[in-house]
């Protein structure tokens, strides 16, 4: 679980840095909404990798 949870959260962070990089060199503001949407998802996908961690290791 924790692995796919790490997985997913580079992948989020990647898509954010691309997105960023993009808007960059093209200066479209689509490309800012998709970075600031990956954003929200890597953030919201990073709580739950905490809160997983936080869970296993009360449990431990």
């Amino acid at each position: 679980m924790i692995a796919i949870l790490r997985i997913v959260a580079l992948l989020g962070l990647g898509s954010v840095g691309l997105c960023a990089l993009a808007w960059l060199v093209t200066r479209d503001r689509v490309w800012l909404g998709r970075a600031l949407l990956a954003l929200k998802i890597s953030v919201a996908v990073a709580l739950v990798f905490f809160g997983v961690v936080i869970v296993e290791r009360l449990q431990a």
